[in-house]
């Protein structure tokens, strides 16, 4: 009780930051589920809070305690924490925890979609994302996921990620491309380059192939040259 009452001052002096940070960190290691609702409260805080370091410690602590909250309270708080938080250690603990608690909701879903398919994001945090998704497996993650797969500019480690989220999905979606992609694997460009020619014949029959996956890829080639 003394440490929720601690974590909860928020309007307290500066020189409590120390120990409001410190609660939040031992709620969530010891595992006291008496503590959810202040750890909820206290992530609710408005952004403009002084110290972003008790909020974060907060949703990491929750990501720890893996609790769901009554009708699925923490998910909830953790899904709109995410989509509001522009620090990075909130935003990681936030898709970390998630992760953890593993539990569908559909705000908390669509949010890891988004921070999974942004280039723009870093790939770190992309990749706790598809982790997330991968203890998760929402249905609605399925089109993200194939487009990363056959992402040209992707990384191989966040294309190999989400595969692996489509292996706990299992959509029938995604076995189309994944087998026109495994049929395209030679260790050799050159010789990737002398399959496409001999099977498509021309970059326009590549083109019309690829639509027919029908997964809403269309890198619309030039030439087979550029594939390669």
């Amino acid at each position: 009780d003394d440490l929720t009452i601690t974590l909860e001052g928020k309007r307290a002096e500066a020189s409590s930051d120390e120990l409001r940070i410190q609660a939040a960190s031992i709620l969530g290691n010891i595992n006291d589920l008496r503590a959810v609702n202040s750890l909820i409260s206290v992530i609710g805080y408005e952004l403009d809070d002084d110290n972003k370091d008790v909020r974060a410690n907060a949703v990491e602590a929750l990501g720890k305690m893996k609790v769901r909250g009554e009708n699925f309270s923490v998910v909830k708080a953790l899904a709109e924490i995410l989509a509001k938080a522009t620090d990075d250690k909130t935003r990681n603990n936030a898709v970390v925890a998630l992760g953890n608690i593993a539990q569908y909701e559909a705000e908390a879903a669509k949010e890891l979609i988004k921070i999974a398919r942004d280039t723009y994001e870093r790939e770190r945090l992309r990749q706790s994302a598809i982790t997330a998704l991968t203890a998760i497996k929402p249905p609605e993650a399925t089109d993200a996921m194939i487009e990363i797969m056959l992402g040209d500019d992707e990384s191989d480690v966040v294309r190999k990620g989400a595969v692996t989220v489509l292996s706990e999905i299992k959509p029938r979606k995604a076995m189309p491309p994944m087998l026109w992609l495994l049929s395209g694997l030679y260790d050799e460009p050159k010789d990737f380059l002398r399959h496409l020619k001999s099977k498509y014949r021309t970059v326009e029959n590549l083109n019309a192939e690829i639509e027919k996956l029908g997964v809403g890829w269309h890198p619309d080639y030039k030439n087979l040259i550029e594939v390669k």
